[in-house]
This record gives structure tokens, C-alpha cells and sequence, in this order.
């Protein structure tokens, strides 16, 4: 049975800031990595731990080029 949504208020959630990113994903983040993973994601928490563990140590330091397109885990897509 439908149950009536009537004066419900909406809350719209929007993706992770800058700041929480680089807090979400933890140390060894260039700030230019942070950057484009959380404007690739769109902030997605979710998106950026996953980026976590598809990225080598050496790309989330900014030493190496990130892919072009980042990769997306199958459980993802």
C-alpha cells in the first residue's frame, strides 16, 4: 500500500567538498589528484574509495598521469 509523502520535506544531498574528499581518501593525495577525483565523481564517496583502490601509489601522489578516463569498478557500472 502507498504511503502518503504530504508534507514531507526533501533533502537534496550533493557530493563531498574538496576538504572532505582529501578527508575521505586520507594521506598520499596530491591536491591535484583530489581535484579532478572529486570533480570526475561528481563527490560520490563511494566513486572516490573506489578510485582509492584502483590508483598506484604513485598516481594518487601526482608522480604519474591518472588515466585519461578513470576507471570504473564492474560493481560500479
Amino acid at each position: 500500500m502507498p504511503v502518503s509523502l504530504d508534507g514531507c520535506t526533501e533533502d537534496r544531498l550533493g557530493g563531498l567538498r574538496f576538504e572532505d574528499a582529501t578527508r575521505l581518501l586520507g594521506p598520499g593525495y596530491a591536491p591535484g589528484v583530489v581535484t579532478r577525483l572529486t570533480a570526475e565523481t561528481g563527490g560520490n564517496p563511494l566513486a572516490l574509495l573506489e578510485c582509492d583502490r584502483l590508483l598506484t601509489t604513485v598516481q594518487r601522489s601526482g608522480a604519474a598521469e591518472l588515466p585519461q578516463l578513470l576507471p570504473v569498478p564492474e560493481r560500479l557500472a
